[in-house]
């Protein structure tokens, strides 16, 4: 139901700027008095090629003619390049006409022009135009072979500009492939080329392309990030027509998450610059998107007058792959207006587009949607047949959330036909992969079919706890309050354009009138001087009727702009009564929000007294240090330290949340851990993390059925005997490291970064949390001597993660390693304020992202 994110390609023919028509119409007459002012044969090649060009960005049949007389005039005087060029030119007309047989092999007649005069940038432009022609007919691994050989090209020259596009456009077609790891993998590299080259606008591009990709494979966090940073840069370079792409991209992130609201407004941004810039392109597709959601949202009406504004301005552009796409949306909307027939109609029409233009993802768009029309009329058999081969296709693609829908359509049909076993096998097949990529609305379809069928069973717990499922995520989808707040946007926007039409008409009024009274004034003169007394006063009495006529016009223009105003008055008086009762609960809800935030504090100083005392770990560890950074007022990152039967015990664990959740989970893991050390005697590290597991999948009420949270903690955990010189260590999804000098006995089977004479090991913990799980082996024991000068550090994940620098992107493992080993001889509080310090000035600015623990002990 949405027109598709587009992928940026870099190959030059391809990026056709519907804006600039109006500057080629300058460089056209520009161009044809240079021509007919030279008299040397090669510059009139070139003048004729550059001539053809803009011509076909004009969209004149002049183009063709203009290159032919340059091919022409090339093969009489014998330009080898002149012929290469208009070779290389008469393929991309071809590629324009959708001829793409013929302008491959002119390309490939360009290919071999340019090799008899060695010009290897003529070469390697020439099979990129191949690599894209090949996308388009949808020969996606052809495509990455003559990129692949431009790219090699590109490389040999040294070509920065040509390197990133060739590994931009090779990403693209892996995308397509929907081979979504390589894609990215390609993407990256081509942006970090950009960066290299300080270009912003490629960075951009490049930024919106993998935006693109992390959100074909459902990574909407990664997609979001990518599309904000390509919006800030630009907005510095004014480019409207990007600022717009990103929007729009953004509403189809917030889409695709089921934020309705937040998607309305990015689109109505988007369609708002689209407008202003006169891109009739981007106002059809923003019109289409913006249909969407209120189809979703079962608004039908509203959705099918944006449809038909989208198909008037499509059809005018002569833009099939976007009038494609709205046949597509209006027939699946005939099917729930139950208008099969038209819908159908509407269908068909769209694949025969969608298949002429080599759209495959379009084809399976319309194919899903015949499924639903035959579903719809009960031929279920039909419908299923139909849905498989959209599966096919979509899994082809790699768009997981189209296959998640086309599984759970198949249960909807075999429930239908009362073949319950095999619907839950398809929904349940359709519901794992929407939870794979957190597709809400797949989830929500998922749960009603499961909930039936499994009624229909007499399986009523399972049909019970889908039935809670399918109620949470439909309420999440469906709020009031997401509905209010679309309203709110688009009447925000409809005011807008209310005023900018009344301000509009009222100049013109104005105009007019002074326009009709000077022409009056201008006829009584002139017909004075003529006619004399009689005539004067004869023109008087017309000129006085014209007035009065001119004045009724303007008065009843008048009146419609009042009552026009009035409309707009009593609209803002109803938005300023939602305002005011928003206000109202704004208040309330600043109250409330002050009530929980005293509590929270309240919660905050029993948090702390329950961990342990500075003086405690002093006793213990006389050089030590704790940095304990919460996210939010509590935290979900706790330490813990006992001695007992000669032994201290040290953990440190990240629960599952950070701040109200993840101080619950830390209080339950402060308690069990003293029932479980202080009360049974446990030291063996592997045990008590097996009983903590035990006690808290008790607690919570674990059983490992669909829906269930999977909160529980990972936890670092260690047993020291200081006499003995021993260390015992178990972990659960959390690692150990320790640092000691190169020439002390090293550890084996861990890892090792070494800097300057020390080594830091990392020896690693089990891959289980502390929570119900896959895998619920027992955890293994470490034993270790220790030397007296160890550094020894435990840690939740928080550090490490948090996104700043000038990148903007994690700080890792890797430097945080780097980082401990580096400052390992200095005093622990030194490493401590150390942290502390590269930690702020990595943030920046940013937002922490989780809690933070870092536990330093020097043997």
């Amino acid at each position: 139901m949405k027109i598709r994110i587009a992928f940026v390609f870099f190959t030059v023919f391809f990026l056709m700027p519907f804006l600039l028509v109006a500057q080629e119409n300058k460089l056209i007459d520009s161009l044809l008095i240079s021509l007919e002012n030279t008299f040397n044969d090669t510059v009139k090649v070139d003048l004729l090629n550059d001539l053809s060009e803009a011509y076909r960005i004009a969209k004149s049949p002049k183009a063709e003619t203009y290159v032919e007389e340059a091919l022409l005039l090339s093969e009489k005087i014998g330009f080898t390049r002149g012929i290469a060029d208009s070779r290389k030119i008469l393929g991309i007309q071809a590629f324009y006409r959708a001829d793409y047989v013929l302008a491959i092999n002119f390309f490939e007649k360009a290919i071999n022009v340019y090799g008899d005069i060695n010009s290897q940038s003529g070469i390697s432009d020439c099979f990129k135009k191949i690599g894209l022609t090949n996308a388009y007919q949808g020969n996606y691994s052809e495509a990455i072979k003559n990129y692949e050989k431009a790219l090699e090209i590109d490389e040999l020259q040294d070509n920065k500009n040509g390197i990133a596009v060739c590994l931009n456009d090779i990403g693209v077609m892996y995308n397509y492939q929907g081979d979504h790891s390589k894609s990215i993998e390609y993407q990256k590299k081509s942006l970090e080329v950009c960066r290299n080259i300080g270009d912003k606008k490629a960075i951009a591009a490049r930024l919106i392309n993998l935006g693109a990709s992390y959100d074909e494979q459902s990574n909407y966090s990664s997609a979001s990030d990518c599309y904000l940073e390509a919006l800030v840069i630009k907005s510095e370079l004014n480019d409207s027509v990007g600022i717009s792409m990103c929007y729009n991209n953004l509403g189809e992130v917030s889409n695709h998450k089921g934020d309705y609201a937040l998607a309305i407004n990015y689109y109505e941004k988007s369609l708002s610059i689209d407008k202003q810039i006169d891109d009739k392109n981007g106002i059809a597709i923003s019109l289409i998107n913006i249909g969407t959601i209120h189809f979703k949202q079962n608004n039908f009406d509203k959705a099918q007058s944006y449809y038909n504004e989208s198909l008037a301005i499509a059809e005018k552009l002569g833009n099939k792959r976007i009038v494609a796409n709205i046949l597509n949306n209006m027939g699946e909307l005939n099917i729930k207006q139950n208008k099969s027939k038209q819908g159908i109609t509407n269908l068909q029409r769209a694949i025969e587009l969608s298949t002429e233009i080599g759209d495959r993802s379009e084809v399976a768009k319309s194919i899903y949607n015949l499924g639903n029309a035959f579903l719809e009329n009960r031929n279920y058999n039909g419908a299923i047949e139909q849905y498989q081969k959209a599966s096919i296709l979509h899994e082809d693609l790699g768009e997981k959330s189209k296959a998640a829908a086309d599984y759970i359509k198949i249960g909807l049909a075999f429930y239908e036909m009362d073949s319950s076993n095999k619907s839950v096998e398809f929904c349940k097949k359709g519901i794992d992969l929407a939870r794979e990529i957190n597709s809400k609305e797949n989830i929500r379809l998922a749960s009603e079919v499961l909930s039936k069928a499994y009624a229909k069973q007499n399986r009523f717990q399972e049909a019970y706890q889908y039935s809670v499922l399918f109620k949470l995520t439909h309420d999440s989808l469906f709020s009031i309050e997401s509905q209010k707040q679309i309203s709110m946007v688009e009447n925000r926007f409809e005011l807008q354009r209310k005023q900018q039409e009344i301000e509009l008409q009222r100049i013109k009024l104005e105009k007019q009138a002074v326009e009709i009274k000077q022409q009056l004034i201008k006829q009584n003169s002139l017909l004075g001087g003529l006619l004399g007394v009689i005539g004067v006063v004869v023109l008087i009495v017309i000129g006085y009727a014209r007035i009065k006529k001119a004045n009724t016009i303007i008065a009843a223009q008048i009146k419609q702009i009042e009552e026009t105003n009035e409309e707009l008055n009593q609209t803002n008086e109803e938005l300023n009564v939602t305002l005011e009762t928003n206000i109202q609960q704004k208040e309330d809800i600043i109250q409330k929000n002050k009530e929980i935030t005293d509590s929270i504090h309240y919660a905050k100083y029993i948090q702390r007294a329950i961990l342990p005392k500075e003086e405690r770990l002093s006793q213990l560890f006389p050089d030590h240090f704790v940095m304990y950074k919460p996210k939010n007022i509590v935290s979900g990152d706790f330490y813990w330290v006992t001695e007992i039967e000669g032994r201290i015990i040290l953990a440190a664990a990240d629960c599952t949340g950070h701040g109200v959740p993840g101080a619950f989970m830390s209080m339950l893991g402060v308690s069990y851990l003293n029932e479980i050390v202080n009360k049974e005697y446990i030291t063996h590290p592997g045990v008590i993390l097996k009983r903590l597991r035990k006690e808290i999948i008790h607690a919570l009420q674990q059983e490992g059925v669909i829906g269930e949270q999977r909160d529980g903690m990972d936890v670092a955990l260690c047993s020291f005997d200081l006499k003995a010189m021993e260390l015992q260590f178990s972990g659960a999804n959390a690692p150990l490291y320790l640092v000691r000098s190169k020439n002390e006995e090293s550890i084996e089977g861990a890892d090792a970064l070494e800097f300057g004479d020390q080594i830091l090991y990392e020896i690693k913990g089990d891959k289980m949390p502390i929570a119900l799980y896959e895998k619920m082996e027992r955890f293994q024991l470490v034993e270790l001597k220790i030397i007296k000068g160890d550094c020894i550090y435990l840690f939740s994940d928080g550090f490490a993660d948090q996104f700043g620098g000038t990148e903007k992107k994690r700080f890792r493992y890797k430097a945080f390693k780097q980082l401990l080993i580096e400052n390992s001889k200095k005093p622990m509080e030194e490493q401590k304020n150390i942290l502390d310090s590269t930690f702020t000035a990595w943030q920046d600015g940013f937002e922490q992202i989780d809690d933070v623990l870092i536990v330093g002990i020097l043997v």
